[in-house]
């Protein structure tokens, strides 16, 4: 038996670990440059950061704000309910009293239209009759 290690396998053994460096070359070439491209763009990053927190003070400016109008549009609206609600209960007792009113002159007014509808009845029937007026008649 012979201990030697065939010459294919040297072959694709070194033929890998020529490829491995090659790779690793690469990898350090791709890193480096990556590495520029993170230091040119961190000092975008950090005023992009800056506009960021500016706009995030803003908008909890804008949220207080359009807190204190629905506050005070809460406030408005309770204080038209309590109105409304008040002229409500005047507007129904005005019509409790107006149907009240109604109820006990109702009957004197039927009695008054009955009066009256006999009385206009009987003058109809105790006048003459007025004779009526000829059409003209056509040539």
């Amino acid at each position: 038996m012979s201990n030697e290690i065939p010459a294919i396998w040297l072959i694709v053994s070194g033929v890998f670990f020529l490829l491995g460096i090659a790779v690793f070359v690469a990898v350090l070439i791709v890193m480096v440059k990556l590495l520029k491209l993170a230091e040119d763009l961190k000092p975008r990053v950090e005023t992009l950061t800056a506009r960021v927190e500016a706009l995030m003070v803003k908008i909890d400016r804008v949220s207080d704000r359009v807190e204190e109008v629905a506050t005070s549009a809460k406030g408005s609206i309770d204080d038209f309910r309590g109105s409304s609600n008040g002229i409500l209960g005047t507007l129904e007792h005005l019509s409790t009293s107006v149907s009240t009113k109604s109820d006990m002159i109702s009957p004197i007014l039927a009695g008054g239209l009955a009066a009256y509808r006999i009385f206009s009845t009987i003058r109809a029937a105790r006048s003459k009759p007025k004779p009526h007026k000829e059409l003209p008649r056509k040539r």
